[in-house]
C-alpha cells in the first residue's frame, strides 16, 4: 500500500482519469505468509484511505476494484491462499462501498488452472504470464468495459 500512497498523486490523480482500477492485496498476503504480518485492520484502513482520497480528488471518476488472486504454482502454498482470503473479503466489502464495478479474479484463475497448468497463468503463482494478463483483461472488460464506452 505504501507504493500506491507514494505514487498516487503523480501516477493517478494528476492525470485526472475518468476511470481508475485497483488490484491490491496480494503483496500483503505474501508478506503475511512469510512472517511479516500486516494486520487486516491496517490493510482495510489503508485501502479505505486510498479510495477516499481518490473519490475526493476525482469525484466523477469511476472506480473499479479487482479481486487479488493467487495461483497454486511456484512457492504459493495453501497457507498463502489462506492469508489472502480475508484480504479478498475486505476488497469485496470496499468494492460495495466505493466501486462502480467489481472484477472477480480468483474464480476465473481457478477455472483456468483447471484447463491448463498453473504456471501457464502465473509462472510463480503471483505474477501473471501473458496468458494471465489476458485473462485479467478479459474479465475486466466483461465486468467494467462499459465504462470505456462513455
Amino acid at each position: 500500500m505504501g507504493d500506491i500512497r507514494n505514487r498516487r498523486e503523480r501516477d493517478c490523480l494528476e492525470l485526472m482519469p475518468t476511470v481508475v482500477s485497483f488490484l491490491v492485496g496480494v503483496n500483503d498476503a505474501i508478506h503475511a505468509a512469510q512472517g511479516a504480518v500486516r494486520p487486516l485492520d491496517a490493510f482495510r484502513a489503508d485501502y479505505r484511505a486510498i479510495l477516499e482520497t481518490t473519490r475526493k480528488a476525482l469525484p466523477k471518476c469511476r472506480i473499479v476494484l479487482c479481486e487479488p488472486f493467487l495461483v497454486r504454482a511456484g512457492e504459493v502454498t495453501d497457507r498463502w491462499v489462506a492469508d489472502l482470503q480475508p484480504r479478498q473479503k475486505v476488497v469485496c466489502e470496499l468494492a460495495d462501498e466505493f466501486a462502480d464495478h467489481w472484477v472477480s479474479l480468483q474464480i476465473p484463475f481457478d477455472d483456468a488452472v483447471g484447463r491448463d497448468e498453473s504456471a501457464y497463468w502465473a509462472f510463480d503463482g503471483i505474477h501473471p504470464t501473458c496468458a494471465g494478463f489476458e485473462l485479467i483483461a478479459r474479465e475486466w472488460e466483461r465486468r467494467a468495459g462499459n465504462l470505456l464506452q462513455k
